[in-house]
């Protein structure tokens, strides 16, 4: 057995089996995170960016990913100090999104 695995290391090429696997590009893993987190409906910037912060993920590298896909912004109304929201945009005509971005 050990030979063999001698024999497989010296010809320079992993087996098919042992190829790696590609892994999803980082911008990549931004849009899944995106996406996993507004699924639902509208979540507060500040809990996206803090969800973000803990998978490694910068403020500009979640914005980046925001304009890249099309997320919708928009600020609490009613409220004095509204919070700002992010949604996706199929969701951005729901009643109580004022949908700017």
């Amino acid at each position: 057995m050990a030979k063999d695995i001698f024999r497989r290391l010296s010809a320079g090429r992993p087996l098919a089996a042992e190829e790696p696997v590609k892994q999803p590009r980082r911008g990549d893993d931004r849009k899944i995170f995106l996406v996993d987190i507004l699924m639902n409906g509208p979540a507060p910037t500040t809990l996206v960016y803090q969800r973000g912060a803990e998978r490694g993920f910068t403020k500009k590298q979640i914005w980046d990913a925001r304009e890249k896909m099309k997320i919708v912004a928009f600020k609490e109304t009613g409220k004095h100090g509204g919070r700002w929201f992010l949604t996706l945009p199929q969701h951005a005509g729901h009643p109580g999104t004022a949908g700017n971005t």
